[in-house]
């Protein structure tokens, strides 16, 4: 019992130690940004360059009429003062949000983004090659590991983790980035139909998006989300909402603004006959992307 006390002490004042560093790594984050409040953010990178991936499905990737990817480039190309922007597309038509996971950990060590665009979900409801839907739908995949992600989430945002990661990256090196992924192969010999579980299907995608904000922390870039123009049958704008606002990601919620503020009749005059967007609609969603990330000066110092 005397022990027990002596720990729990020890273990209280390491508590009280870590919390009053937050705060005070916080307040001189605090006063940081008061200084730099007015300052270009050309002028307040280190670097003369910085990259933004967009990963998603047929709506990043885009088709004949363009897509928003290479729209959002000419508005930083044309824009006066700005710095060079490099937009990588790294849609991939059909592809499911687990897809996305995997590209964004392949290309990340290669290109160091600044900023990560995630627009996905979309596929998710029938296409599960390679999806976390089979670690769901085998139990391998609980609440509790939703929870210790969760968790790592809230640690890895915390100021006193930033600075143990600077010191550490210093004494260290930089730490490996991909080591909480997993790749699930599926068996592509023994294909049957079944019937796809709409409780699985939603908790999927709602763990990558997660997973997608776990990296984000882990390898120090920001992320915007987006939902899409049409009112999905399987919530997926619903989740993607949901998610962003939970974790206050940024979002452009082309769903809301879109049938804000194009009235129906015109409708078409955005989208092409399977709904996708032509030209006109990649370009809305490029102007609403722009206007965001200058706003919230999401390129800002990595």
């Amino acid at each position: 019992m005397k022990y027990l006390q002596k720990f729990l002490k020890v273990f209280g004042y390491i508590v009280l130690i870590l919390v009053l560093l937050e705060l005070f790594l916080r307040f001189l984050g605090f006063v940081h940004l008061l200084k730099i409040e007015n300052v270009n953010i050309s002028k307040r990178s280190d670097r003369s360059d910085s990259t933004i991936f967009c990963i998603g499905d047929s709506w990043t990737q885009g088709a004949f009429d363009g897509n928003f990817p290479n729209m959002l480039k000419k508005s930083f190309d044309n824009a006066i003062g700005s710095k060079n922007v490099k937009v990588l597309n790294l849609g991939i038509s059909g592809s499911n949000s687990t897809t996305a996971i995997n590209v964004l950990k392949k290309n990340l060590n290669k290109y160091n983004p600044h900023l990560v665009i995630v627009l996905t979900g979309n596929n998710d409801h029938w296409n599960l090659s390679d999806s976390t839907y089979w670690k769901f739908e085998k139990k391998q995949i609980t609440g509790f590991t939703l929870l210790k992600v969760k968790i790592r989430i809230f640690l890895l945002s915390t100021r006193v983790h930033k600075l143990y990661k600077l010191i550490s990256s210093k004494i260290r090196g930089v730490p490996s980035h991909d080591k909480f992924f997993y790749y699930d192969k599926i068996n592509r010999d023994n294909f049957k139909t079944f019937y796809i579980n709409r409780d699985i299907h939603k908790k999927q995608l709602r763990y990558n998006l997660i997973k997608l904000i776990e990296m984000s922390k882990v390898n120090d870039f920001n992320l915007v989300f987006m939902t899409y123009f049409h009112f999905h049958g399987f919530k997926v704008n619903e989740i993607i909402r949901d998610i962003a606002l939970s974790y206050q990601i940024p979002i452009v919620d082309n769903n809301l603004l879109f049938h804000k503020e194009i009235d129906p009749a015109k409708y078409s005059d955005y989208l092409i006959p399977d709904g996708h967007p032509n030209a006109k609609g990649y370009k809305f969603i490029a102007e609403k992307l722009y206007e965001l990330i200058t706003n919230k000066e999401l390129l800002g110092n990595k």
